[in-house]
């Protein structure tokens, strides 16, 4: 069991007559309501009452100064729709012409249906809200809440929201999440890595699950029938297209492995890496697979880069060119050479930047490329026992900055591939920035700079990249260049869209025989256009809501201002029109976001509400009520729970 806490405290200030007529949606609904049978009776105008045993310390502290006996009172009420409100109240008189009131009120809501952005269901839970009221009376009719003298007649709000949550599982179905983090075209088909596991479509409507196992997913790469997968913790690899798949250790060194050659029979000092020191440093930041050969690579922070010959059984770890050393090669005599990650040992610092590797790829020509922290590498001959490496910094090609954060190839049909490079300063001096060269490095232009952009992707002469945020297009040369910002609508459907809070994880191209495509991976499904970004087509999970309930809203709980919408799903019930309103906990209408639109019956459909009354202010935190009326038929209700 989980157990989520949620404290909110709120002031409701104004004369304690007009709480009664606020907005719904401000804070404190459920003290609006009324309490006691006579109170209700009297159309919660309690102020009036002044017989003695009737007389109520919520509607009218002034009273207080006029009795003589000590009062306790209480009332319970379950409500319809899981809600529960309580009352009690005491009299306490102090001397002659005076008196204390307290009053608590206690309102609850149950069986909330919490769920996450992908509409999966993540538990159950209740929320409670308590209001604390301490008055005072004099005997010459004046009365005023403890707290707020000054303030003549103002009441101080305590609420406490309490959420226990009791959570299970739930299968998905078509697309198996929202959180996207890599895509890929691979053998005809079109593969999703997710926070779920590996997924691929054919028709982009029916998604197989190819390995499903819910991780930290960082990197895929496929060759052939062979596919590698990357987390924080683990590497795993299938040799039959998914069929079957086999656990590869990650390639941890011994202790006494400090002793490294390259070239020569100088030895060199390697720093190495094990597990039980350093493992929770060192993940795999990238997969790359030898085009030409069965050799598999892999990037590592921490951990350098190293290349399996054998399918990952053993790893040898590879020497980069350090600091001011523009090509290293078996041949060339390099004295003090050093193998490994940086560390610092009392005070000092080892290692070097160069093997904090972020990113590696294979070019066309069979090329590896090598992004890193401190440098963009090449080998023409990454096969070989000991490849050759060219080094690309601010002192060799004269790039803008250090870190490498992408490394993309763009091709032509009949010209010289281009490489970018997508940079960060990071905690080095220099600035944000994306290179290109011509010429395989030889020399490098910067188009761009002042801005962050990773996940570079191409068709011809178009680049796209993105930041955190939105997408930028350019053309070959980067001189008309524009951003597409979030959100991006569905165009057919305008309630699937993808906020302006989404987070752009990859950028991909796919080629068809009449156009091309440009898919977006988000932590809020996929986005996908097929004219440069003019119209989007949006795919998100889609759970089916259950049939006794015929409704749910996620994410639950809801916060505006890091979901900005919350979806509520639900199933037609006849071929009729529909309205759709938020109420508060009074059942007071905040706000109607839908208005007699006409549904197909049978058919679900999702509407949105961005936590904001009908006159744009956002609700107070608290549990809100939706009602789904079909005409003619019984209303469908839901909870959300708003946190902010």
């Amino acid at each position: 069991m989980t157990l989520l806490l949620i404290m909110s405290f709120s002031i409701i200030s104004g004369i304690s007559n007009d709480l009664y007529t606020q907005t719904a949606g401000t804070a404190g609904a459920f003290v609006r309501m009324g309490f006691s049978s006579t109170g209700i009776g009297l159309g919660n105008a309690g102020v009036a009452v002044t017989n003695d045993h009737e007389a109520n310390p919520f509607y009218n502290p002034s009273l207080l100064g006029f009795r003589k006996k000590y009062l306790i009172g209480a009332a319970y009420t379950y409500l319809p729709y899981d809600r529960l409100l309580n009352f009690g109240y005491a009299y306490l008189p102090v001397n002659e012409g005076a008196g204390i009131g307290v009053s608590f009120i206690n309102a609850g809501v149950t069986n909330i249906d919490f769920r996450n952005t992908s509409g999966e269901n993540t538990g159950y839970g209740f929320s409670t809200e308590n209001a604390l009221i301490l008055s005072f009376g004099h005997k010459l009719n004046f009365g005023v809440n403890f707290f707020n003298k000054l303030s003549q007649n103002k009441i101080l709000l305590f609420a406490l929201l309490i959420h226990f949550i009791y959570p299970f599982s739930s299968l998905a179905q078509n697309l198996p999440t929202n959180t996207i983090l890599e895509t890929s075209i691979h053998n005809n088909s079109f593969w999703i890595l997710t926070n779920k596991g590996l997924f691929k479509t054919n028709d982009y409507k029916n998604f197989q699950a190819v390995y499903t196992e819910s991780l930290t997913y960082i990197s895929m790469s496929t060759k052939k029938n062979m596919i590698w997968l990357s987390t924080q913790t683990k590497m795993i690899a299938s040799f039959d297209q998914g069929t079957t798949w086999k656990n590869i250790n990650f390639p941890y060194d011994k202790i006494v492995d400090t002793i490294g050659y390259y070239g020569s029979l100088i030895p060199q000092r390697m720093l190495p890496l094990y597990e039980s020191k350093q493992g929770s440093q060192f993940y795999i930041t990238s997969i790359a697979l030898d085009p030409n050969s069965n050799d598999v690579w892999i990037a590592a922070n921490q951990g350098g880069l190293r290349r399996s010959k054998d399918f990952g059984q053993t790893w040898q770890r590879i020497f980069l060119p350090p600091k001011h050393t523009h090509t290293l090669a078996p041949s060339t005599s390099i004295q003090g050479l050093q193998l490994g990650h940086v560390e610092t040992i009392r005070g000092k610092r080892y290692g070097d930047s160069v093997y904090l590797v972020t990113h590696a790829i294979f070019a066309s020509n069979g090329a590896l490329w090598v992004g890193t922290k401190s440098c963009a590498i090449v080998s023409f001959n990454p096969s070989d026992p000991l490849p050759t490496w060219k080094r690309f910094d601010k002192e060799f090609g004269k790039l803008p900055s250090q870190v490498i954060l992408d490394i993309k190839e763009q091709t032509f049909p009949n010209s010289t591939p281009i490489i970018w490079l997508s940079t960060s300063r990071g905690f080095e001096n220099g600035t944000d920035a994306i290179s290109f060269s011509t010429n395989y490095g030889e020399t490098w232009k910067t188009p761009i700079s002042n801005i962050t952009l990773s996940n570079l992707a191409f068709h011809y002469e178009n680049i796209f990249a993105t930041t955190n945020s939105d997408v930028f297009i350019a053309n070959d040369t980067c001189k008309n260049w524009k951003f597409i910002y979030p959100p991006f609508v569905d165009k057919e459907n305008k309630n699937k869209i993808l906020t302006n809070l989404v987070s752009l994880n990859h950028l991909s191209t796919q080629k068809f025989d009449t156009h091309f495509r440009i898919w977006i991976a988000t932590n809020e499904g996929l986005a996908y256009t097929n004219n440069v970004m003019e119209t989007f087509s949006i795919i998100r999970a889609e759970i089916p809501v259950d049939e006794n309930k015929l409704t749910y809203a996620y994410p639950n709980p809801f916060t505006p201002n890091q979901h900005q919408f919350v979806r509520i799903r639900f199933k037609a019930l006849a071929n009729k029109p529909v309205t759709i309103k938020i109420l508060d906990f009074a059942m007071d209408v905040v706000k109607t976001i839908s208005s007699n639109e006409i549904k197909t019956q049978n058919q679900e459909y999702e509407e949105l509400w961005d936590g904001t009354t009908s006159n744009g202010n956002f609700v107070a935190n608290g549990v809100y009520f939706y009602s789904i009326l079909f005409q003619g038929e019984k209303p469908i209700f839901g909870k959300i729970l708003v946190s902010k």
